[in-house]
């Protein structure tokens, strides 16, 4: 049973758990936890420090911490021990940071209420990485280990017709939101795309912000 908790701010209520953070992950997980990292040491360089929003099991602070970086987490609920216990659409940080990172969080988010929290953002971080998921499922995965290109995957999937999950607001190439139009807004909030791509039914992004030194 999902311990499933809910907080009303405003008009909105978000919904969110913490048991799924007790148990073992799967191999898929830690995957896209190697992805996160890939997509952050692109840009990252040493002595950087960085604010993550939802550090959920604590893996991806821990990795930065063990790699010599400062990580301060912030998230709106507490039972995740996070050092800030704050709802990112209102918070505003009392310092400016290397890089934000939020994996799998913004679409927790009522579209618009994203857009308006990653503006304010950009005043406050060189660099945005954010994953979110794709709305769709995987009929096949594969991957491959050849001597010439070494690791590739591949997969077949389709489109699903409502959102994933029920703590969702919105997802990759769901109704409205195709991912030309996600990253085109989320770009119009003052970035610029640094980098993208896809793994896992998740779109992955760095936005550099035009904001940071100004």
């Amino acid at each position: 049973m999902v311990d499933r908790k809910e907080k009303k701010e405003g008009d909105v209520t978000y919904s969110f758990s913490s048991d799924w953070i007790t148990r073992f992950e799967s191999e898929e997980h830690w995957l896209l936890y190697r992805q996160q990292q890939f997509m952050i040491h692109k840009v990252a360089k040493e002595g950087d420090n960085f604010l993550e929003i939802g550090p959920g099991t604590g893996f991806c602070s821990g990795y930065l911490r063990g790699k010599g970086f400062n990580v301060t987490t912030i998230d709106i609920d507490e039972a995740k021990k996070p050092d800030i216990v704050a709802n990112i659409t209102t918070y505003v940080p009392e310092k400016r940071y290397d890089h934000i990172i939020a994996f799998e969080i913004l679409e927790h988010i009522p579209y618009e209420e994203c857009l308006k929290s990653l503006k304010t953002l950009s005043s406050y971080c060189k660099y945005f990485t954010i994953s979110v998921p794709y709305n769709e499922e995987r009929l096949i995965r594969a991957r491959l280990s050849l001597p010439i290109i070494k690791h590739t995957s591949f997969s077949i999937t389709l489109p699903k017709s409502k959102i994933s999950e029920p703590n969702h607001f919105w997802e990759v190439n769901h109704g409205k939101q195709s991912e030309k139009k996600v990253i085109s807004d989320f770009l119009a909030q003052g970035y610029t795309l640094k980098g993208r791509s896809k793994f896992v039914s998740r779109l992955y992004i760095t936005l550099e912000s035009k904001h940071f030194n100004s």
